[in-house]
């Protein structure tokens, strides 16, 4: 038998069918649009993402017998707001997790109300994107289009929907939107009305590993898939890249790095950080995961190409080469350090440790001698930088670290690899799989239909095909540029602050 994870994510949508032993049979993958409405604004099309979720399916299972799959499974960018009709139609674009329009709203939940007592109960800081904030900012800004709204959501339960024609959340998902008690795994009272919505415009809360029978016999045609196929919601892309990763015990930290980046570890019970730096969410099998979140990971090398590689983007679509490949031995033709050049990679705000959407990239030390190979390097060093920021959290949240496992669309850069080892003093185990959370998913679709008994089964199926240790010369020279890397942000803060409200106006003018 065979199973299928499908991730659905920020940037793009990615399906692999995997047989009993963890073997990737099959892959496809197929971009999806991340929309822009102004300053801090990040959205989706829901129906370009269903329909780039079907697409992708298709190309995946088209590569199989399309019969031998038992089950799949789905991870998704997590803390993404729409707002539904009563026919659970959408109202809206999806909002994802890097919008950050929230952010004075979050502001001022955190003056009125306890903010640490929400954080306590729900593993969720009081931020920009979780929804008692998002939900305060549409009450505000569109109170007619929240009253025409009679369920909230994410982009993975109206998926689920059109697939099985079962509305539903799992907990783990459930549990990264800010309004779930992670301790009782229930959805929490006190937030809620905060919040200001009930449990009745929810979907109803089920296992990560609640087992749907079949799908919709359109989604079948659509896709190939055999329509009695067991469908398992699983959980949010966080948590599915540690499993995916084979990051499943304690001890193991994982280490993502896609569209944006995190770096969680597993614990059984829940971790609540006094500084509310970090967030705790559900995963399954009374199962937790602690990590911290950077905005900006692949979207900063995705910025590099299309700002400053044009030539080699259509140099690449002419003769058929992956132009990051080109942009990663550029960025390896500078030494390490890029000849004293660093960049804060906010281009999209930023969480773990510093929650501020108002943040924004920087390149520290320009000068005549550096090219734009330089800045490719930086933006790599600079990405690994912030994930360092997160681990320096983590550290003395967990018992002790053992490994490090990495996951994501960075895993296809060498150097990027070799630069996160050399930045975090740790080696870096690479698996089989590149793409994390929709292995994961197939995992969790296996750990459902019983062909794995229980998460801790998952490490054996996940070995480390390759580990990357770090070198202490780079190391040394690394840990002298975090150090000012990390003090930048500090002496610059305020300054966000100012630049936002000036970028407000401008816009305002240009209205």
């Amino acid at each position: 038998m065979n199973y299928l994870g499908i991730d659905i994510g920020t940037t793009a949508v990615k399906s692999l069918v995997v047989d009993e032993d963890g073997e990737v049979l099959a892959s496809s993958e197929v971009e999806v649009s991340l929309l822009n409405p102004g300053p801090s604004g990040h959205e989706q099309d829901p129906d370009e993402v269903w329909n780039a979720v079907k697409q992708s399916i298709k190309q995946a299972v088209s590569q199989t017998e399309p019969r031998s799959i038992k089950a799949m499974a789905f991870s998704a960018a997590m803390h993404g707001l729409l707002l539904l009709d009563e026919n659970q139609t959408p109202l809206t674009r999806l909002i994802t997790w890097a919008d950050g329009r929230a952010e004075d709203h979050a502001r001022q939940l955190r003056e009125e109300e306890d903010a640490f007592k929400i954080y306590e109960r729900t593993g969720c800081p009081v931020q920009a994107l979780y929804y008692p904030a998002r939900l305060r900012r549409l009450r505000e800004e569109c109170p007619e289009l929240l009253g025409r709204a009679s369920y909230f959501c994410s982009l993975k339960e109206l998926i689920l929907k059109r697939a099985t024609g079962r509305f539903m959340i799992d907990q783990a998902m459930a549990s990264s939107l800010g309004i779930l008690n992670t301790h009782l795994k229930e959805w929490d009272g006190e937030t809620l009305k905060i919040a200001g919505i009930s449990v009745e415009q929810l979907p109803p809360l089920v296992s990560p590993l609640e087992v749907v029978e079949g799908i919709s016999s359109e989604m079948a045609e659509e896709t190939g898939l055999p329509q009695d196929i067991a469908v398992v919601p699983a959980a949010g892309d966080g948590g599915l890249a540690n499993v995916g990763s084979g990051a499943a015990s304690e001890g193991q930290i994982a280490a993502t790095i896609g569209t944006s980046g995190a770096m969680r570890l597993i614990s059984k019970k829940p971790i609540i950080d006094p500084e509310e730096r970090t967030w705790c969410y559900y995963l399954a099998e009374d199962t937790w995961y602690v990590g911290g979140a950077i905005n900006s990971g692949g979207i900063v090398f995705r910025w590099v190409r299309d700002s400053l590689y044009p030539d080699v983007v259509n140099i690449s679509t002419e003769h058929g080469i992956e132009p990051y490949d080109i942009l990663s031995r550029e960025a390896a033709s500078t030494p390490p350090g890029a000849d004293g050049l660093i960049m804060l990679p906010y281009l999209m705000g930023e969480r773990t440790p510093y929650w501020d959407p108002h943040a924004r990239g920087l390149v520290f030390g320009l000068d005549t001698r550096h090219s734009r190979a330089h800045l490719a390097r930086a933006a790599l060093e600079g990405t690994c930088f912030a994930m360092a920021n997160i681990l320096k959290v983590l550290e003395p949240l967990a018992s002790t670290i053992r490994e490090v496992r990495a996951s994501g669309g960075f895993l296809r850069s060498p150097l990027w690899v070799r630069i996160l080892a050399d930045v975090l003093g740790h080696p870096v185990s690479i698996p089989a799989s590149q793409e994390g959370s929709a292995m994961g998913a197939a995992l969790f679709a296996m750990l459902a239909t019983g062909r794995i008994k229980n998460m801790s089964d998952i490490k054996d199926l996940i070995p480390p095909q390759e580990t990357v240790r770090p070198i202490h010369e780079n190391h040394e020279l690394y840990k002298k540029l975090h150090k000012i890397f990390a003090e930048l942000y500090p002496r610059i803060e305020e300054m966000y602050g100012e630049m936002e409200k000036i970028r407000k106006e401008m816009e305002s003018k240009g209205d």
